[in-house]
């Protein structure tokens, strides 16, 4: 796929933008808030750069957006970044859904933690 414009959905946004505030003060924010902004000029180069989700393994949340195609990006620190392609006006986007840390990923996934 030839570049694409990359959209964030108001729940990534908010994640990036308190990243953004708290790379201020905070390394680790500061490691993830840089990790995204290297993964989305890629992204923009190269729509497949990352590791495809099976559909059946779509979280509910993202089937009702009718989406079909699912994408996982690994951030540091366990974090990830999913996002899907779209095309709109015959132009490609890729619309970030969710920048997630470990926990709240295995969580809508459905992971179960060790017991």
């Amino acid at each position: 796929m030839p570049s694409c414009r990359v959209i964030f959905t108001r729940n990534a946004l908010s994640v990036y933008q308190q990243l953004r505030e708290d790379a201020q003060s905070s390394k680790e924010a500061r490691m993830l808030l840089d990790a995204i902004d290297r993964k989305t000029t890629l992204l923009a180069a190269d729509g497949h750069l990352g590791n495809p989700i099976a559909k059946r393994l779509f979280p509910e949340q993202y089937r009702h957006l009718g989406i079909s195609s699912l994408f996982r990006l690994e951030l540091p620190l366990f974090w990830r970044l999913l996002y899907t392609l779209t095309r709109i006006d015959e132009s490609a986007h890729a619309l970030i859904l969710d920048v997630l840390d470990h926990q709240s990923y295995g969580k809508l996934f459905g992971y179960k933690g060790k017991k």
